[in-house]
């Protein structure tokens, strides 16, 4: 992440934990995990760099050098430049919500439990992710982005990173959101993944949308936030140290 995404980042952030000051949707009763959240932050700016080594760049460039793909890029970018921008950003989205859904499968769940883990919603908390949670996170991009390329894929990407970056800070925020009931039939509310985040396994495995809801509702895993109290736990229903959640590891079984 260079400097001005950082910036992004940092001034986003602020701009909306003010908002969540001021306009609050639920009391939150534990106090934030400052000193962990600055961790995860900068455990994942680690692995996004290495996923940029990796996968993002070399293995993304041999992909799009192929032959029948880098024909079929050829055939997509003589397409209208707008609508493959929106059905990029519609086909991630799809994408990365199928992503979601397999990390909270019995075979990912500890790679993602740590993005779970805070008992107190912020900016800052968004972005806490083990290697393979941030791989699965950042992969349907990589994914939509070589099977449906744009003649500007460097400032179509750039947007996807900010919007990434905004929409990260926005679930997580506290900001009571007027009408959100009419929102949510098409966006993601800060209180739709609040659902997300319960302790409880029947609302944590709901509402993965990142983007939108649409998913969420053409398969049923939508759950109307009316339906959910506001001082439901969020969290983890059991124990396991930050260092092993960091890690993507279940909890210690000799303990």
């Amino acid at each position: 992440m260079g400097l001005g995404k950082l910036a992004a980042y940092i001034v986003v952030g602020l701009g909306l934990q003010f908002v969540a000051s001021l306009a609050p949707f639920r009391e939150q009763q534990h106090p934030r995990e400052i000193r962990w959240d600055v961790i995860g932050i900068l455990a994942t700016l680690l692995f996004f760099v290495l996923y940029g080594l990796t996968i993002g760049g070399p293995v993304a460039a041999w992909v799009a050098n192929i032959d029948f793909v880098s024909q079929w890029h050829d055939v997509v970018r003589n397409g209208p430049y707008w609508p493959l921008v929106a059905f990029n950003f519609v086909l991630a989205d799809f994408i990365n919500y199928w992503a979601h859904r397999l990390l909270h499968s019995r075979w990912f769940w500890h790679t993602h439990a740590w993005h779970h883990a805070p008992k107190h919603l912020w900016w800052m908390s968004g972005l806490r992710g083990s290697p393979v949670h941030v791989l699965l996170n950042i992969l349907p991009y990589t994914a939509a982005y070589l099977m449906c390329p744009t003649t500007a894929g460097g400032i179509v990407g750039m947007g996807v990173v900010l919007l990434g970056i905004a929409n990260q800070h926005w679930q997580h925020s506290n900001i009571r959101l007027p009408y959100s009931h009419q929102i949510e039939w098409l966006l993601v509310t800060p209180r739709f993944h609040f659902v997300h985040h319960s302790a409880a396994p029947k609302f944590t495995n709901s509402n993965y949308g990142f983007l939108t809801t649409i998913w969420d509702r053409m398969f049923g895993t939508f759950v109307d936030p009316d339906t959910v109290p506001l001082d439901e736990p969020i969290g983890l229903d059991y124990e396991n140290s930050n260092t092993r959640l960091l890690i993507g590891l279940p909890p210690d079984a000799n303990r």
